[in-house]
């Protein structure tokens, strides 16, 4: 009977030890787990911050863009009312001919030359301004055109052209 106990009681302590070691091996796993994902928030945090950073230049980039378009069209809308001044003229005076319109054409490109100095009546803000009127038989082409300071010296100049017939 002693005998049967002493390898129950050894039984019971080989099942303990057993226990002990799996979890002693568990422990060791977790810490070794919890050891690697050491910094890895770190990491996480940092590739975030990156993806924020991308996501920030791009608006900044599309910010620029849309002002941009803003100021160009601001320039069309002025150039569109410069040519207007002229068509207006030729309404008022029932002629389309460059010819017949002489005197207030040179005044009208003077205007357009002088409108970027300060102290003018008019300030239309377009750089480098220039002001023709083309007839060609029955139409009458008014032309406005303008370097931004925004575009380079190479770059094509910006161009606003409106074309009338006025009975006569």
């Amino acid at each position: 009977m002693m005998r049967t106990q002493m390898n129950e009681l050894k039984n019971i302590r080989t099942r303990t030890f057993n226990q002990t070691s799996t979890f002693n091996q568990t422990r060791t796993l977790k810490q070794a787990s919890a050891f690697k994902q050491k910094g890895a928030m770190l990491i996480e945090v940092l590739v975030s911050i990156l993806i924020f950073s991308f996501g920030l230049l791009g608006l900044v980039g599309l910010q620029a863009v849309a002002s941009q378009n803003s100021v160009n069209a601001q320039d069309r809308s002025v150039a569109a009312n410069i040519a207007n001044e002229m068509v207006t003229e030729m309404w008022l005076r029932n002629t389309s001919n460059p010819a017949n319109l002489a005197a207030p054409i040179a005044a009208w490109q003077a205007r357009i030359a002088n409108c970027n100095l300060p102290g003018t009546r008019t300030n239309c803000n377009l750089p480098g301004a220039i002001g023709t009127v083309v007839m060609n038989g029955a139409i009458t082409t008014v032309q406005i055109t303008w370097r931004p300071t925004s575009r380079r010296a190479a770059e094509n100049a910006s161009k606003y052209e409106t074309q009338v017939v006025v009975d006569q």
